[in-house]
C-alpha cells in the first residue's frame, strides 16, 4: 500500500489548467499559496533548476514536487538556502504588514554609497549620502553608469568641509 502524499513547507504543486499551462503553488505556513502560471517548458526548467523530485499526484491533474535543498531548518519555517552555495541566503516568513512597517521605520535612515565612475584617463570615486526613502530610485538611476563599491548605514552626513579619505 502506497503512503498518501503529505505536503511539507517548500513543496510545489503544478496543476494543469489546459494544454501547456500550469498554475504553480507553493506550500507555506500549512497552506498552498499561488506562485504564478507557467508553460510546460518553464515548469520543466523550474523543476530542473531547483532539483525537485516528484513526490505525489492528486486530483485535478496535480503533481507535487519537493526540493531536497529547501527543507526548512527551523520550526518557524526559516533557514539557510544552500541551492547556490556561492550565494547562500537566509529566508524567513513575515506577515503582510511587516514590510510596510519596516519601510516606514527605515525611510529616514541615511546610507553612504560609494561608487566608481569609470573614465578613459582617470576613474572618479563618488560618495553619496541618501535617505532610505530614495535609495532604490537612486540605485536604479546610477547603476548603469557607475560601479557600486559599497553601501553602509551611517548615523549622519559628515560636515561638507570635511574630505572623506577612505
Amino acid at each position: 500500500m502506497t503512503e498518501a502524499y503529505q505536503p511539507r513547507t517548500g513543496d510545489h504543486c503544478a496543476q494543469e489548467v489546459h494544454a501547456d499551462c500550469f498554475n504553480m503553488y507553493w506550500y507555506v505556513r500549512q497552506c498552498w499559496e499561488p506562485h504564478g502560471s507557467l508553460t510546460s517548458d518553464e515548469k520543466q526548467r523550474l523543476i530542473a533548476s531547483w532539483k525537485m523530485v516528484l513526490v505525489g499526484e492528486g486530483e485535478g491533474n496535480r503533481q507535487y514536487y519537493r526540493c531536497p535543498l529547501m527543507i526548512p531548518q527551523f520550526s518557524d519555517e526559516s533557514g539557510w538556502s544552500l541551492v547556490n552555495k556561492k550565494e547562500p541566503y537566509f529566508y524567513e516568513h513575515i506577515t503582510l504588514a511587516e514590510p510596510r512597517r519596516l519601510k516606514r521605520a527605515q525611510s529616514s535612515r541615511l546610507y553612504k554609497i560609494v561608487m566608481i565612475y569609470p573614465g578613459t584617463e582617470y576613474h572618479h570615486k563618488n560618495t553619496y549620502f541618501i535617505k532610505r526613502a530614495h535609495l532604490e530610485r537612486f540605485l536604479q538611476d546610477h547603476l548603469g553608469s557607475e560601479q557600486l563599491v559599497s553601501i553602509e548605514r551611517v548615523e549622519s552626513m559628515p560636515p561638507t568641509d570635511e574630505k572623506l579619505n577612505q
